[in-house]
């Protein structure tokens, strides 16, 4: 009798800490934030913007912070890591940029490009924050256009990267190559609407694809139900 009674005990006092665990990663504040370029600026501007779609399917106890400016390339993304996100003392920040790195398209120095965001990786690892990159979307939505090969070419890398550092990336120039692919009606834009910036369906199809993967990986960890 007096082993049962240890037993029950012993169980009792498990699943009260079990729950206990489950409770407190239930109800624990986290701060994600996006910086980037003019896609995350416009993902929070927009009424229907991806930033605030993601905000909107978080739970109020998670905060994000939208960190983008129009124009930037990744080398003044990366300048500003110290203000816009080691200041926040956020949890995760994802990271997107490189579009207007490319401008020059005869001349894209890819390299440069993958190792400011190797860097800004390496920044939040050291500040005790998790990266998750986001590949680039497209300009102009012909899949065989100059622009979209030299994107082609950047995004190989960045997968290779986020490989090598062992990080999440989110692949969202695939989900809109599918779209593009998929379309059914005679129009010319699908995603955006100035064959760069996003237009509201471009924007739901980012915010779902980014949902989708990051609830992957942090669905049970942040106990995201």
């Amino acid at each position: 009798m007096k082993n049962i009674i240890k037993f029950l005990i012993s169980f009792l006092l498990l699943v009260g800490f079990v729950f206990g665990i489950i409770y407190y990663l239930h109800t624990k504040p986290h701060t994600i934030v996006f910086i980037g370029d003019s896609i995350t600026f416009l993902g929070e501007i927009n009424e229907k913007g991806y930033v605030r779609q993601f905000r909107e399917a978080m739970p109020d106890r998670i905060k994000v912070i939208s960190a983008g400016i129009s124009g930037e390339t990744t080398e003044q993304i990366k300048a500003r890591m110290d203000s816009d996100v080691i200041s926040n003392n956020p949890d995760v920040v994802f990271i997107m940029g490189g579009i207007n790195d490319f401008w020059d398209i005869e001349h894209p120095n890819i390299k440069a490009s993958v190792k400011n965001v190797s860097d800004m990786i390496d920044i939040a690892k050291a500040n005790h924050i998790e990266p998750i990159i986001m590949n680039i979307t497209l300009c102009f939505e012909d899949l065989e256009g100059q622009y979209n090969l030299v994107y082609d070419k950047y995004n190989a890398r960045l997968g290779q990267l986020a490989k090598e550092k062992n990080i999440q990336l989110i692949d969202v120039n695939s989900e809109f190559k599918k779209e593009i692919r998929n379309k059914k009606d005679d129009s010319n834009i699908v995603l955006s609407e100035d064959d760069l910036h996003l237009n509201e369906y471009g924007n739901t199809v980012l915010a779902e694809t980014v949902l989708r993967d990051f609830y992957k990986t942090h669905k049970i960890k942040w106990m995201l139900f």
